[in-house]
């Protein structure tokens, strides 16, 4: 059973008066898997429907019910009327068009599947489209015309307008135990940007197609488990990251921080950061704009995230920046320059670090000269990180500048850097393992992940098999929405993530609207994407692909 079905029914079966507000209700029978519990529970809900050939069959369908409101407007951010695109519903039967069309209504500026660049959608867009225009509320607005004061569930279908929704409902004053949002036409920063708003208030989520988030308390009565284990199983380095706003998921760092440092993460260790992100804007390196993608970020936020992080771990914090100075539970700041090496042995002393991250200036200059300073203070077995590289102004890589001085220390131990193909690729992330093994240089994450001293001692002791990866072999596949017979896309989906962890490299086809499901579980050290819309695949199978189809779809044959 899935996050939503167990969430439903629990509040269903322990919350006898929940009431739900759903946004994007279209006729209320098709494309909408959770009229079912609207229904089994007798929810007083209210539907809300733009278009009114639709909204008049939504309320058509459910005359008989007592415990549904309908209103037809748009949900935007000024009250008014706003205008829309449409297929007309009679049109979509009397063509013979594909009717999920019928659910595509939206606003301008398009932005889903009438934006692709899908030939279908275009023909049917140009030839059949109709605007229209719509009455329209904000958020709040629809709330107090049906004086509504509180309600558990949100659902919403704004085909790609979902975060400018979400965005109006506050979260202090309204709090509901369940959040089902579109996701997949939502841009790169409104995703961030909901999964930001999502964490920061305590929510856990499941991401697909859409987007579910669950209020942490319902969670926790939901799995029935203690405090303590919710909190270390339900907040992932990505929930915590979106919890205080770093930028290590828009650096693209999670990728590798969520399988390097997983094996320690409730270890006893310490953990130094160099650069913690002051918002004083004549810093160089100032995290000054970061508030515009995390309005709640404060100065320091990494430290905190990593305090989170690592359960049981003493995180320490370097930089010139009087704002970031914090002194709090298992946080200690030192306000110094990681480039002065006097500095660093007058304030570290004897301390010594399980994992260094430099997050600092990001020249090739300050990256080598904290590099020298610092990675005496690495414990053996512990990890030095450098961030950002050729990410300071300056241009210069400092894997390429420093090539000698690096390699030199890098071929004692073993090191993971980014690279692409091979090292002329330049990356943008590096770590060094201390740990004497002669293992140099690799660019997969797999390999030097599981080399750690405790992966070692535990494949021995368990003799646990492991999956080799050929270098040599590129997988090829793809991922299409063919309307199959007898099997709903979301199977297809939820087989395609779980064959994304193989470790083997993989050349992808897919359509630009499904991409991020590759890059939520893969990086590019192992990976190509290539943008393949459903109607290229039909150009290059024609003339027989209406006859493939034919025979995958013959129920009786």
């Amino acid at each position: 059973m899935d996050l939503i079905s167990k969430t439903l029914h629990h509040i269903g079966q322990n919350y006898k008066d929940a009431s739900v507000v759903q946004i994007g209700a279209m006729d209320g029978l098709n494309f909408d898997d959770t009229r079912g519990f609207l229904d089994m529970y007798g929810w007083k809900s209210l539907l809300v429907e733009p278009v009114p050939a639709i909204f008049n069959e939504l309320k058509e369908n459910f005359k008989d019910r007592t415990n549904y409101t309908f209103e037809q407007c748009a949900i935007t951010e000024n009250d008014g009327e706003i205008e829309m695109l449409t297929i007309p519903p009679d049109v979509i039967i009397s063509e013979n068009l594909h009717h999920g069309y019928k659910g595509m209504s939206a606003l301008y500026p398009l932005k889903n599947g009438f934006n692709s660049e899908s030939q279908r959608d275009i023909d049917v867009k140009t030839k059949f489209g109709v605007n229209i225009t719509v009455p329209s509320l904000t958020f709040d607005s629809l709330l107090k015309k049906h004086n509504i004061e509180y309600f558990d569930i949100l659902i919403c279908d704004a085909e790609g307008y979902d975060w400018n929704i979400f965005n109006q409902l506050d979260l202090t004053k309204y709090r509901p135990k369940f959040i089902r949002l579109e996701y997949m036409n939502l841009t790169d920063e409104e995703k961030t940007l909901t999964r930001a708003k999502l964490a920061y208030y305590g929510y856990i989520v499941d991401i697909g197609l859409d987007i579910d988030a669950v209020a942490v308390e319902i969670y926790q009565e939901l799995q029935d488990i203690e405090e303590e284990i919710l909190k270390n199983v339900s907040l992932s380095f990505n929930n915590i990251v979106l919890k205080y706003g770093s930028d290590k998921i828009q650096s693209g760092y999670n990728n590798y921080y969520n399988k390097i440092l997983e094996s320690i993460r409730h270890d006893n260790i310490n953990h130094l950061e160099i650069g913690l992100g002051t918002l004083m804007p004549e810093i160089e390196s100032s995290f000054a704009g970061v508030t515009n993608s995390y309005p709640h970020y404060k100065p320091s936020a990494c430290l905190r995230m990593w305090r989170e992080y690592f359960t049981n771990g003493n995180i320490y914090g370097m930089d010139v920046a009087e704002d970031c100075m914090i002194e709090e539970e298992r946080i200690k700041t030192f306000l110094m320059s990681s480039l002065d090496s006097s500095s660093c042995i007058t304030n570290l002393k004897d301390l010594e670090f399980d994992v260094i991250i430099d997050d600092g200036l990001h020249t090739a200059i300050a990256q080598i000269t904290t590099f020298k300073n610092l990675f005496s203070k690495v414990k053996e077995g512990g990890l030095y990180i450098i961030e950002d590289i050729k990410g300071g102004g300056d241009g210069i890589n400092v894997f390429n500048e420093y090539n000698k001085e690096l390699m030199e220390v890098i071929n004692e131990h073993e090191c993971f850097y980014n690279y692409y193909l091979d090292v002329s690729y330049e990356g943008t992330f590096l770590c060094i393992r201390k740990n004497y093994s002669n293992r140099g240089l690799t660019n997969d994450t797999e390999e030097f992940s599981k080399n750690t001293h405790k992966t070692q001692s535990n494949e021995i002791e368990n003799n646990t098999p492991t999956i080799n990866v050929n270098k040599n072999l590129t997988i090829v596949t793809g991922l299409w929405d063919i309307n199959r017979t007898g099997r709903s896309f979301d199977h297809y989906i939820e087989n395609f993530k779980k064959f994304l962890d193989i470790p083997q490299n993989l050349f992808i086809y897919i359509p630009k609207e499904y991409e991020y499901l590759v890059w939520e579980k893969r990086t590019p050290e192992n990976t190509f994407v290539k943008i393949y819309e459903l109607d290229d695949v039909k150009n290059i199978y024609r003339p027989f692909w209406d006859k493939t189809q034919e025979i995958r779809n013959n129920l009786s044959g």
